[in-house]
C-alpha cells in the first residue's frame, strides 16, 4: 500500500517519524514523495531542507522498512505528523506500528542525546547534563543530535535499543525511542508558551504521556535543570 508525502507541504524534520508510524500502522509499505521541484522552507534554507530530506527523511524511510519513490503526482494514504496524531490513532485502533528494537550489541550503559541546534536555542540541552554525565555511576554514551552527527540511523537505533536508559531533551532523535520500545526520559517538552499551545492544539497537551508507552518510558515536562536531572540519576 502506498503513502503520500508532499515535499512542498510537509516539514523536513523528525515530525516525519510520527507520520511514518501512522501510515505504517495503516498498512503502508511504500512512500511516494510528491515533488514538484520545491521543498518546504519554513524552518530551513532550501539547501539545508534538501539535505535533511536526504539524511533524515530517507534515513527514517529505510529504518521503517519501506520502499520509496519521488516525483510529481502520486496517490496514497496520508496522515498527520504530530505526537497527538499517533496518540489518537492508537486510541482508535488499540495498536500502532513501532520501530523495531532487535539489535545485537553492547549493553550496560545509558545514553544522553545532546541538542545543540541553531534553531530554537531555548530547546537546547542545558549545562546541567555535564554534571549528570560526570556523576552518573553508570557508563554514559553521549550522542549528538542528528544534525551535528552523521551517525547512520540503524547505529543510532541500536544504541537506543540496547541502553538501560536514554536521557535527553525534546529533540528529533529521542522520538525514535518514543516510537519504539527503547527506554527513555525526555525532558523539557515545551519550554515556551508557544510550544505548550502547539502541543495543546495537536492533541498532546502539557503533562501528557503517550498511551502506548511501556513502564520504562516517560515524558518529563519539567525543564532539564540540575535538580530535575539529578533526581533521576538512578531512575
Amino acid at each position: 500500500m502506498n503513502a503520500l508525502w508532499s515535499l512542498h507541504e510537509g516539514p523536513p524534520t523528525f515530525d516525519f517519524a510520527a507520520w511514518l508510524v501512522c501510515v505504517r500502522t495503516l498498512g503502508a509499505d511504500h512512500i511516494h514523495f510528491r515533488d514538484h521541484g520545491e521543498i518546504q522552507r519554513k524552518k530551513f534554507p532550501k539547501e539545508v531542507a534538501w539535505q535533511r530530506f536526504s539524511t533524515i527523511m530517507l534515513g527514517l524511510t529505510a529504518l521503517s522498512g519501506c520502499t520509496w519513490s519521488r516525483g510529481p503526482g502520486g496517490a496514497g494514504i496520508t496522515s498527520g505528523y504530530h505526537a497527538g496524531t499517533v496518540q489518537a490513532l492508537y486510541k482508535e485502533l488499540g495498536r500502532i506500528w513501532k520501530f523495531h528494537n532487535d539489535y545485537p550489541g553492547d549493553k550496560g550503559y545509558v545514553t544522553v542525546t545532546i541538542r545543540e541546534s541553531f534553531r530554537n536555542t531555548i530547546r537546547n540541552s542545558s549545562s546541567a547534563w555535564k554534571r549528570f554525565i560526570r556523576e552518573s555511576k553508570r557508563r554514559v554514551v553521549v550522542i549528538p543530535e542528528s544534525e551535528n552527527d552523521p551517525m547512520p540511523f540503524p547505529q543510532r537505533m541500536a544504541l537506543y535499543s540496547n541502553a538501560e536508559m536514554n536521557f535527553g531533551v525534546n529533540n528529533g532523535p529521542m522520538w525514535l525511542c518514543a516510537f519504539s520500545e527503547a527506554p527513555y526520559r525526555i525532558f523539557n517538552l515545551a519550554p515556551t508558551k508557544e510550544l505548550k499551545a502547539h502541543y495543546q492544539k495537536t492533541g498532546f497537551p502539557e503533562g501528557s504521556q503517550l498511551a502506548f508507552r511501556n513502564d520504562r518510558q516517560e515524558m518529563v515536562w519539567a525543564k532539564d535543570d540540575l535538580e530535575t536531572i539529578m533526581a533521576r540519576i538512578n531512575d
